[in-house]
């Protein structure tokens, strides 16, 4: 069982909390719902063991609040996993070469080749890493 924090804008809880109350049966432990707005100072009391994050470069605007705020959440002993599809389009490339930059600051970044993902899940076009603070 673990205990898990989801995040997400103010904007965004109460679909998340729906798809937590529509789900509850299956999960076994506890679930917490907070908002998290990338770079505001960071109101979460706890110190992740793991943070997962999926598709969230997409405006290179954010990419610094973005990693501040996982330099804010993280420990040397926080395991973090970052899954993105990479898309084809000027826009993405600058913004995934803006945010690969600025991580690397602060993060040990490694890729998770393709052949240590799932058979049936994995996609060359969907990046998976693996960060951990320097």
């Amino acid at each position: 069982m673990a205990n898990v924090l989801l995040t997400d804008l103010p904007q965004a809880l109460p679909l998340l909390r729906q798809n937590v109350e529509e789900n509850k049966s299956k999960l076994k432990g506890c679930v917490e719902i907070e908002a998290l707005d990338w770079g505001s100072p960071c109101k979460i009391n706890c110190t992740p063991d793991v943070i997962l994050l999926a598709e969230c470069i997409y405006y290179k605007e954010v990419v610094g609040s973005l990693v501040s705020t996982l330099r804010q959440l993280a420990t040397e002993k926080t395991n973090i996993i970052l899954c993105q599809e990479l898309r084809d389009s000027q826009k993405q490339r600058e913004c995934w070469k803006e945010f690969l930059e600025n991580v690397k600051e602060s993060f040990e970044v490694s890729f998770i080749p393709q052949t240590e993902q799932s058979l049936v899940y994995s996609s060359p076009e969907i990046l998976i890493l693996r960060l951990t603070k320097k």
